[in-house]
């Protein structure tokens, strides 16, 4: 699979290390909150709403991040609904804390509502990554305001980005 791509942007910043070409012509969306989704509710909604303005105050999110954060807000959404049906079950069986139930066979066995809240946040914390959501991930990403410059012509070289080259464009050794 392989690392993810350094955005151009990013190796701008840090000076190219790598000397590798940078991308004139890499994808750059023009930042701007997306509509909420009409489906969120509740908590995801709630998360909709405080991610967004978090992001677009930054210009890191842009209409094309819609789907993606719409995910990331579900899976919040299910770890709160989860963790209120591990906080009612604890409350009826204070003794297991919500956490464990009988099976069939009599064996204790992690709760449904457990392994739920453990797989939300699972996805939900390799989701926040992708937006820049926890302290690690911030460490190479930097706000639009930031990066905006460094793609003017001016900045990164007087031509204008070209289409990329196809396969029999290349010198053949």
């Amino acid at each position: 699979m392989g690392r993810k791509s350094t955005p151009s942007a990013l190796k701008s910043i840090a000076g190219n290390p790598g000397r590798r070409p940078v991308n004139k012509t890499e994808f750059r969306p023009v930042a701007g909150i997306p509509d909420c989704p009409k489906h969120l509710r509740g908590e995801a909604k709630k998360e909709w709403m405080r991610v967004t303005e978090e992001l677009g105050a930054y210009q890191m999110i842009s209409a094309v991040d819609r789907g993606a954060l719409a995910m990331l807000c579900t899976q919040w959404g299910r770890y709160v609904e989860a963790e209120e049906m591990i906080a009612a079950a604890a409350k009826a069986d204070p003794k297991n804390h919500g956490l464990c139930v009988a099976s069939p066979n009599g064996h204790m066995v992690h709760s449904f509502a457990l392994t739920a809240s453990n797989k939300a946040i699972e996805i939900y914390k390799s989701m926040c990554s992708d937006f820049g959501l926890t302290p690690a991930s911030r460490v190479n990403m930097a706000p639009a305001t930031t990066q905006l410059s460094l793609f003017e012509p001016t900045i990164v070289g007087s031509e204008t980005p070209s289409a990329p080259k196809t396969l029999g464009s290349f010198n053949k050794r």
